[in-house]
């Protein structure tokens, strides 16, 4: 399990961890574990913000806060968001779009949406109060999470749990892609692990209304998985990049809309 997580977290971060020889199926199997690094990513994105929000404001921490976790990402997910504005929006078919997205160089469409998701964490993390009612629908008592770290905690977690719900929903692209060593036989235990974290966390975060953000959150894996099939015919590295991202979102949403 400690491998798999490595494994996981070398895929998803830049975060210096052990080097170690991947084998055939690996990444397949490590892939339920996605949630669990997204975890990581969000203790030091709220570390981030905690400490430069009482110096610098509620703005300034929102922006570094965001900063934090797009570094320690190496902004893998916000590649392929940009790559999948691009692509599905500039191609007229499917072998055109699967081009584009290939291209490393950002157009319209990719700049557009990445400027429209980053600000949209930054306002709702910016909007958030210092401290709330309690996240577990209890408001007689001060809550021991700080809104900064539920945000954050369910936008990491339970986005990249999205991009579990999008690998069962939909197939890969036919031309193959990242999404191909992903997709394969994952492993009951590791996935069980991933979507208990996803579970966990949105249910501290927001009590009664997690069944409602976990459905949304799904709903738009689901979706982004069903729109890349009609794009491109299958799921792509970027279409799981998107789908994380736009679930990060979401799950943020409703964690703002629950505290505020």
């Amino acid at each position: 399990m400690t491998r798999l997580l490595v494994v996981a977290g070398r895929f998803l971060t830049r975060l210096p961890l052990p080097d170690i020889d991947l084998r055939d199926d690996d990444l397949a199997r490590a892939t339920g574990l996605f949630p669990v690094v997204g975890l990581v990513v969000a203790l030091l994105a709220a570390a981030v913000a905690l400490l430069a929000r009482p110096l610098l404001g509620p703005l300034p921490a929102a922006v570094l806060a965001v900063a934090t976790g797009v570094v320690v990402t190496g902004a893998f997910h916000e590649d392929g968001l940009a790559d999948v504005a691009d692509g599905w929006f500039g191609g007229w078919d499917a072998a055109g779009r699967l081009e584009i997205m290939r291209d490393s160089r950002v157009g319209t469409f990719g700049a557009s949406a990445l400027v429209l998701v980053l600000g949209l964490r930054v306002a709702l993390l910016a909007g958030l109060p210092a401290t709330g009612p309690t996240l577990v629908g209890r408001p007689d008592l001060p809550t021991a999470v700080p809104p900064v770290l539920a945000a954050l905690a369910t936008g990491h977690v339970v986005g990249r749990a999205g991009i579990l719900v999008a690998l069962w929903s939909a197939p890969v692209a036919p031309a193959g892609s990242l999404s191909t060593l992903v997709a394969g036989p994952g492993s009951a235990v590791t996935t069980g692990i991933g979507l208990a974290t996803a579970v966990g966390v949105a249910w501290i975060a927001t009590g009664a209304w997690a069944p409602v953000l976990l459905a949304l959150v799904a709903l738009v894996a689901i979706g982004t998985a069903r729109w890349s099939v009609h794009k491109v015919g299958g799921l792509t590295g970027d279409a799981l990049g998107a789908t994380a991202l736009l679930g990060h979102v979401t799950a943020m949403a409703v964690v703002v809309a629950v505290v505020t």
